[in-house]
């Protein structure tokens, strides 16, 4: 049904030239009268006030032009790590907050862990390390004391593959992620890949529910040998605001990964994940840290140990995938990208001064 009314609205304009405003109009009262008797005592249907509300994804959908801005962002982390967690002189590996098993630190003498440490005029500081993690943090200048994080992680036992599905298979994370309390998809642009969620996530007790909106649309790039997927919060007649849940109407999400290994199908897996929501209201410190700290890191263990399952569990990976009738070709290209960089040659596309 939702697809017949898009293309229907794609055809309002080529019969306004056609037969005229009057006769289009007259046209539209008849197909509504004709479609409310239809859909009399359905729940999907959008109308309100006796108006056919569409959700129009010519406008609503994310570029794909946004989504190719973040193929650097696996090389963007390596300089983070270089600029802000290395040693200028022994050149190891700095502490973040706790030490890590298996990572070689600094000793030199006076050497401090570099959490939330400022280097230059970088706007990211460190802030946390776990296993196979690494994250940092900076504060949104237009919302001060809501803060950015950036996190990179590599699971060297993932297939990328299933680090993908894992995350659009939204009756597969009812099961692993004891914080959805409700997630399902509610439209869909199959064309480009992208679908419309509701989101429900348990807060800790005394705090209301959040619940989110939001558009995901994902690119999978075999000759760059990346996959994206982006979210941003939108708004959908199938999903108006619940009075006992706090709505967030400002987050987005953008996870860049890309294989180790020799392919999208073989073990070996690094990502990046850029992120931010505004709850809307003012949260304790404590709360704060909780979800920075606990929460954040919880849920990307879950996802891995969901990923590992995956494959046995689904047996055949989704059908698109395989087939790669999903993919969409990149105008993008390393070497270009660095050719047109305007920034100075050492860190080309550093969006700050080292001074």
């Amino acid at each position: 049904m939702a697809y017949k009314l898009r293309r229907g609205q794609q055809a309002l304009y080529f019969y306004r030239k056609l037969w005229g405003e009057v006769r289009l109009k007259e046209m539209l009262r008849q197909f509504q009268n004709k479609l409310i008797r239809q859909m009399k005592g359905r729940k999907k249907l959008f109308l309100l006030n006796g108006v056919l509300i569409l959700f129009d994804w010519n406008k609503n959908r994310i570029q794909e032009s946004y989504m190719r801005q973040h193929y650097m962002d696996l090389e963007y982390i390596e300089y983070l790590t270089l600029l802000t967690l290395t040693c200028d002189v022994c050149h190891k590996r700095l502490v973040v907050d706790n030490p890590v098993p298996e990572i070689v630190y600094c000793k030199c003498p006076g050497s401090k862990p570099v959490y939330n440490k400022k280097f230059g005029t970088c706007p990211w500081t460190p802030f946390i390390e776990r296993k196979d993690l690494l994250v940092w943090r900076r504060e949104l200048e237009e919302l001060p004391g809501l803060y950015e994080y950036k996190m990179y992680g590599t699971y060297k036992e993932i297939r990328p593959d299933s680090f993908l599905q894992v995350q659009l298979d939204t009756e597969y994370r009812k099961k692993w992620d004891a914080t959805a309390v409700e997630i399902r998809i509610i439209d869909k642009d199959p064309l480009s890949n992208s679908d419309i969620l509701y989101w429900e996530m348990q807060w800790p007790r005394f705090f209301a529910n959040r619940d989110y909106v939001f558009n995901r649309r994902y690119i999978i790039d075999t000759a760059e040998q990346v996959i994206v997927i982006s979210n941003k919060v939108t708004e959908h007649p199938r999903a108006p605001e619940k009075p006992k849940k706090i709505r967030v109407k400002d987050y987005e999400c953008n996870m860049v990964i890309r294989p180790t290994g020799k392919g999208f199908d073989e073990p070996g897996v690094k990502f990046c994940v850029t992120y931010y929501d505004d709850p809307g209201i003012s949260i304790p410190g404590p709360v704060q840290t909780w979800v920075a700290t606990s929460a954040m890191p919880d849920f990307l263990t879950r996802l891995r140990e969901a990923s590992k399952k995956y494959p046995s569990l689904r047996g055949k990976m989704d059908r698109r995938l395989k087939q790669k009738t999903d993919i969409y070709p990149s105008a993008f290209s390393l070497c270009r990208y660095f050719q047109s960089a305007s920034y100075p040659d050492t860190f080309k596309w550093l969006p700050f001064s080292l001074e």
